[in-house]
């Protein structure tokens, strides 16, 4: 999500829109679920190897296809760096945070890990202008003769130029953006310490550990500065995640404060059937 600037309106929303390493990443994330789906079915060790050989494969692909292209790196500025940076810290923190209830060292919890890996890769590769979502950005950055032209030619699409937003507008998107991230990590915080929770509860009661944690049908016994922490953290994301997604729907579809990439708010919906 855009801070200050709206989301792109070039963001493929159709599947012959998207660029090869979009679709690439698709099916990994599809053969990640499939692992995670299949549970223990695997080790840990034939999971990693699987995951290599796929990785493999669709690098190879991919490279196959942008020599074949003539793809250019454009370079990337500043705020692209700081964006890679950003990614991987959120997914560092968001690996950590899970760590304790799904540790990676367990073959049903492992290709969980590796999707978001894989996410987290994506992310930055598209930071850094080395990826591209859509097909027509790729083709942009390709030397092969007439690609860009022909693409252009073909589809008859042109990409809309965003609107530059007043100034309410960019500082609401950047107040949403920081609560968003708020409640993100009290989402987090609350997986990690009832990860810690679960991990050193107690079966049966004890002198220290007298309250009752459930864990998916599992009941363990914590401290109870543990649980209150615990149910603390709870009651904030649930309550922080259903506001955030009904002050978001509001936001933009209502007052206008472009959120989300390629859906018009209705104010534009309006316009469009007025043209019509």
């Amino acid at each position: 999500m855009a801070l200050f600037d709206p989301p792109s309106l070039n963001y493929p929303t159709r599947w012959k829109d998207f660029s090869l390493d979009n679709k690439l990443a698709f099916v990994y994330f599809g053969c990640m679920t499939v692992l995670f789906a299949n549970g223990d079915a695997l080790s840990v060790k034939q999971e990693l190897l699987a995951t290599m050989i796929l990785v493999a494969t669709l690098l190879s692909l991919s490279m196959r296809y942008r020599r074949r292209m003539n793809w250019r790196w454009p370079g990337v500025q500043t705020k692209g760096v700081l964006t890679a940076v950003g990614i991987l810290v959120v997914a560092g923190i968001f690996e950590f945070a899970v760590t304790p209830l799904a540790p990676s060292s367990d073959p049903g919890f492992l290709p969980w890990h590796l999707f978001g890996l894989g996410g987290g890769v994506f992310g930055v590769l598209d930071a850094l202008k080395i990826v591209q979502l859509s097909k027509s950005d790729f083709l942009r950055e390709c030397e092969a003769v007439g690609a860009a032209d022909f693409h252009a030619k073909s589809t008859g699409e042109t990409i809309p130029v965003v609107p530059t937003d007043p100034l309410w507008k960019r500082a609401t998107r950047a107040l949403y953006g920081i609560v968003f991230f708020l409640v993100w990590l009290a989402c987090l915080a609350s997986f990690y310490y009832s990860g810690v929770a679960v991990r050193d509860g107690s079966s049966r009661p004890t002198p220290t550990q007298t309250e009752p944690l459930n864990n998916h049908g599992q009941i363990v016994y914590v401290q109870h500065s543990q649980k209150v922490l615990v149910d603390s953290l709870e009651e904030v994301m649930s309550i922080g995640f259903p506001l955030v997604f009904v002050s978001g729907f509001i936001l933009h579809f209502f007052l206008g404060v472009r959120l989300f990439p390629n859906t018009p708010t209705l104010r534009e919906c309006r316009k469009q059937r007025h043209r019509d």
